[in-house]
């Protein structure tokens, strides 16, 4: 039988796990292809006219193009885009936390 596991609370020590197989690609889809689209975009500006306008015009298409492409894989292909799952840690578990304190320590 399954253990029951209960959803976390305001305070509580969480950890957010995502699926290794699927983060690499989300990250090319989601920073290089349009990184490279845009670069793409500028040099196809640059030869359509030659001048900086075009260039940046190019480069601006080709950003937005790659946006637009990469939603469009998203909503037909699902599983491009890790859900994050929460975990709950123990005090008792080996995994190592770390918590920041956004306090200012004053010497006495």
């Amino acid at each position: 039988m399954a253990r029951a596991v209960a959803a976390p609370t305001a305070g509580d020590m969480v950890m957010i796990g995502l699926p290794a197989s699927r983060l690499t690609f989300s990250a090319l889809l989601g920073y290089l292809f349009p990184a490279f689209a845009m670069i793409f975009g500028a040099w196809l500006g640059s030869l359509s006219d030659g001048s900086d306008g075009a260039t940046a015009l190019g480069a601006m298409a080709g950003f937005l193009g790659a946006l637009a492409i990469a939603r469009i894989a998203i909503g037909l292909v699902p599983d491009l885009m890790p859900a994050p799952r929460l975990i709950t840690s123990s005090p008792h578990s080996n995994l190592s936390q770390q918590e920041f304190h956004h306090e200012r320590y004053s010497n006495h």
